[in-house]
Formats: structure tokens, sequence, C-alpha cells
């Protein structure tokens, strides 16, 4: 039956439960001052009550101080069991939050079934369901559940949440060995906790609305400032990348440093069409592919009758980007007479054309970059000391392929994937092979390890796997098998980076099915594979066919995203 006496108030709020609480204990306080011994253990319930009320200005965790709660509400109470019940907002289903140790994974389902129906009753009538034998009680006669598992005292308080005190969840307790086990005193204190259980909600909702915000702002940083273009997961290129958000919207000159193959042009363009300036052009020249006299027509143009074969005028790289970007590369190698030229543009920001005499202003943001250490050319005489200053105001270092080994494995499934592609081959990266990969050094950096898969694209068996003598000589002697205790440690690297490439080559797999709903033909077709080459990739993978019972994984493979 219902308990008897004052029912909990559907409309009343949480601080007002509180309140109630903390009337109630001084009560009691006042009782036993009057010699009323007995009344000491509900003095105590009201002492961990105020306790746990205090407690939810410190907790960090939702989760945690619902734990508490029902913990308390166990320990307070004679209940065997518990569970705590939420659902989002008033029609949601309601899932268990926290459960009591006794309520093991094996019987979740089972209490789901049975507290549900309880919990949806307490919550359509608003008020503590109270029972001391459910299997007399005609309230429960259609609920096959609870005799079938033999509960006999049971009570079941609502939990509120929100501005208007909707009921979202309940707390439930129950006992299956004594009746009647609950008293008014219990509810009166399981009403109070119930009232700080409807703050910690309020708490709960706030930080996970925090948080889902959080992940959804993280994923669309990830979505625009992801550069797909470029690959690596290691300190060094995170740090890169980070460096690259950050002068996304700046306008400051950028000086991209590294080794040849380390991919300058590319960290150029991530910048580029990913800030502000990505619908204008983006025009690249090399200073060491054009002799002074044609590397100053291509950037500052020329007019008609300037020299030879001028036989009209033509604008220059800087005047025809407009407000985009021009990226000179290999600017090391450019004259004397070039560097004078081109920093009075990045001062004055105009040009003349080759053979004019009319200025022409420039909008275009300059990047330069060099494979060369300027800073040692500036102290050797051959690189201007203005110049240099002048276009390094936002330093980048490329740090060199053998800098950061532990990102071959993710370069090397970028680069399979693209030469299949082209090559409408199907292949894949064999462990020894790849190990051979992560221990080269790569003097050629990230364009020697791009030629070196696709010559093994090449060569090796279709359908098959690539192995070591499908490698260059190179690779296979300089990358010799190691003996002794660097052959301990290599085989700890190799298993970490075997582990990485199949987690990289999970992701690549799971973003094509994402590309295409899930459809496993279509996605095979769209990346020049067989529908059984892709199965079998998948199967290799640990990917489920799309629609199968078995989940794939997928956010947790997110941090190998390029």
């Amino acid at each position: 039956m219902e308990r008897d006496g004052k029912s909990s108030d559907p409309g009343r709020s949480a601080q007002d439960e509180l309140a109630q609480a903390k009337r109630l204990l001084d009560k009691t306080r006042q009782q036993l001052e009057a010699g009323r011994p007995e009344d000491a253990p509900t003095a105590a319930r009201y002492e961990r009550l105020l306790r746990i009320s205090a407690s939810l200005l410190e907790a960090g965790d939702s989760d945690l101080l619902l734990g508490r709660i029902l913990d308390a509400a166990i320990e307070m109470t004679e209940a065997e069991r518990g569970l705590v019940l939420l659902r989002e907002g008033t029609r949601g289903t309601l899932e268990i939050r926290r459960a009591s140790p006794k309520i093991d994974a094996a019987t979740r389902e089972d209490a789901l079934v049975y507290s549900r129906g309880v919990v949806e009753g307490a919550i359509q009538d608003g008020r503590t369901l109270l029972c001391g034998d459910a299997t007399t009680d005609s309230r429960f006669s259609t609920q096959r559940s609870v005799i079938d598992l033999g509960i006999l005292s049971l009570v079941c308080v609502p939990l509120r949440a929100g501005q208007h005190g909707e009921i979202v969840g309940t707390l439930y307790l129950d006992n299956r060995t004594s009746r009647g086990i609950f008293t008014p005193q219990d509810v009166s204190f399981l009403e109070g906790l119930a009232g700080i259980a409807s703050l910690a909600l309020v708490q709960l909702r706030t930080v996970e609305g925090l948080r889902r915000e959080n992940v959804s702002l993280r994923r669309e940083a990830h979505r625009r400032y992801s550069f797909p273009e470029l690959v690596g997961d290691s300190p060094a290129m995170q740090e890169l990348f980070l460096r690259i958000r950050q002068l996304l919207t700046d306008t400051s000159t950028v000086l991209i440093s590294g080794e040849t193959g380390t991919g300058k042009e590319m960290v150029a363009r991530a910048i580029h069409f990913n800030g502000p300036r990505r619908d204008k052009p983006f025009l690249a020249i090399s200073c060491a592919a054009l002799a002074e006299n044609l590397l100053e027509s291509e950037l500052f143009g020329h007019v008609r009758g300037a020299f030879t074969d001028a036989h009209a005028d033509k604008p220059g790289l800087l005047e025809a980007a407009g407000e985009g970007t021009v990226l000179l590369d290999d600017i090391n190698q450019m004259s004397p007479q070039m560097q004078s030229k081109v920093l009075r543009v990045l001062q004055e920001r105009e040009v003349r054309r080759v053979g004019g005499v009319q200025t022409i202003s420039v909008a275009a943001r300059i990047l330069c970059a060099t494979n060369e250490d300027l800073h040692a050319m500036v102290q050797s005489g051959t690189f201007r000391q203005d110049l240099y200053y002048r276009i390094s105001v936002i330093p980048l270092r490329l740090p060199p392929l053998r800098e950061r080994q532990e990102d071959v494995p993710a370069l090397a499934a970028r680069f399979l994937q693209r030469f299949c592609r082209e090559k409408q081959r199907q292949v894949i990266l064999g462990d020894t092979a790849l190990d051979l990969l992560c221990r080269f050094d790569w003097p050629g950096n990230i364009r020697q390890l791009e030629n070196e898969i696709e010559r093994a694209v090449v060569f090796a068996e279709e359908g098959g796997t690539i192995r070591p003598e499908d490698l260059s000589e190179e690779i296979r002697i300089t990358a010799g098998e190691p003996t002794g205790d660097e052959a301990a440690k290599d085989r700890s690297k190799r298993r970490f980076l075997t582990k990485r490439l199949a987690s990289y080559e999970r992701y690549l797999v799971l973003q094509a099915l994402a590309a295409e709903d899930g459809n496993v033909s279509r996605t095979a077709k769209r990346r020049g594979l067989t529908r059984q080459g892709l199965q079998q990739k998948m199967k290799r993978l640990g990917l489920a066919r799309p629609g199968s019972k078995k989940t794939p994984p997928n956010s947790s493979h997110e941090q190998d995203a390029p």
C-alpha cells in the first residue's frame, strides 16, 4: 500500500527537500536533548543526509554523487538492493544509472524489467511508493517479474529535475527476505536523499551538456582543422598542427623550413586552404627552377616590349594571386639581386612589372620555404640578413621522417590506399615489410617513402601482400634484422607500429564506408576494389559487415585520423 501520512509534493523543489531535512534534524536534536534516546538512529540518518548535501558542493562527478546517495540509502535502511534509474526528458526510456553490487551485470536486464513497472507507476502518480509485501499487493498482480523474483518489501522515491520539478527518474530499494522492512522514517530519509539527488541531476545534466558541447566543438575543430593532406600523430607533428592552427587567420609572413621531401608545400597549402583565403588563388613558384630574369618576370610580371618575346602585358604571380597566397619555394636559391627586390615588395607591399613604371599594390599573403639553414646562410653572407628577418616572422620547422618514425605506418597506409586506387590493384602491407620501413632512416623523407610504396604496389602480387623482396635493395640492406638487445627493443616497437598501422587502416575503411552509407559494394567500386577484396580486408581488420550485430570499432580510432 502507499505510505500513510504526508506524501511527497510533486512540485516541491530540491531546495525545499533539503530545508525539510534540516528542520527534521533540528527537531530530532531537540528531542534527544529532552531525553528520547530512541530517536538517535533518526538523528544519525539526518546527520548523514546533511553530509551528503555538503558533498554535493564538492563532488566533481555527478555519477559518483548518485553512487553515494544509493550507498547511503542502503546503509541507513535495511534494503538488500538498490537502483537509481534516470531518463532523458519526460518520455525517454528509463535506464539504470547506478546499481548496488548485488545487482550484477548478469541480472541488470531482469532488474530493468521488474523495476520499470514499479518505477513507471511511481512516476505517473508522482508520489513515493511504499510496499510491505509485494506478493499480496494487488498493485503488483500484473508485475510477474516482481513475484517471480520473490521481492517482498520495496520503496520507490521519484527524482526531479528542471525548473518545474519534472520527474526524470527514481531511487528504488527492495528486500527479498523480509516483509514491511521500510518504515515511515525510512521514507522521510529517502525523500531527503531524493531532494539531494534532484540537485545532483541538475549538475549532472549541466556537466553532460558541457561535455557534449565540448565533444561537438572538438569534432568541429577536427573537421575544420584536421589537415587531411598532412599525416602524423607524433608529438613533433602535433606541435606543428597546433602552430598551423594558431596562424591560420594571421597575415604575417611564414618561413617553412625542412629537409627535401618533408612536405613543405603541403604545409603551405594547409595554411592557405584552411584559412580565410581558401577561396582565393594559391600560387607556388620554385626559386631554384628559373633563371633570375625569368623568376623576376614570373613574380612581378612584365609589360609589352620589356624583352624579346614580351608581346603583351603579363601580370606576375604576386599580382595574379590577388588576396590569395603565394609560396616562394627554395627561397635560399634566390640570387642577391632578387633578394633585394623581394625585400622591397615585402616592405612596400607593391610591385613594378619588368619594363614598367607603374606600381601595383600586393594584397597576397607570402609564404616562404627553404631546405637550407637560412640563419647559417646569413652568418656566411650568402643570404640577406634584413630579408631573413622579414620572412621569418613566424618560423615553422618540419621534422625529418627519421625524427618521427612512429608516423611511418600511418603514412605508408595513406600511400598504399592511394596507389592501390590509382593503379587499380589490391595489395596489403605485410608485417615484415613494415618492420623494414619503420627501421629505415629515410634520407629522402616522406617523398622517398611515397616512392617506395608506389614501387612496392607495382611489384607485389595482385591480391597478395607486400613482402621484403618487393622493397628496394637500399631498404632491405640498410634496415636489416637487428640482433641482441636491439632486436628485443625492435620487436616491442614493431608490435606498437603494427598496431598503429592496423588502427589507421581501420579508420580509413570506416571513413570510406561512412561516405557510402555502409554500402560495401559501392564503397569497393569507388575505391577501385572488388567487393570480395573489401570484405576480406574488413575481416582482417575485425570490422563487422554493416547491419550485422557485431559493432565495428569507430570512435576509438578517431585519434588516428590524419
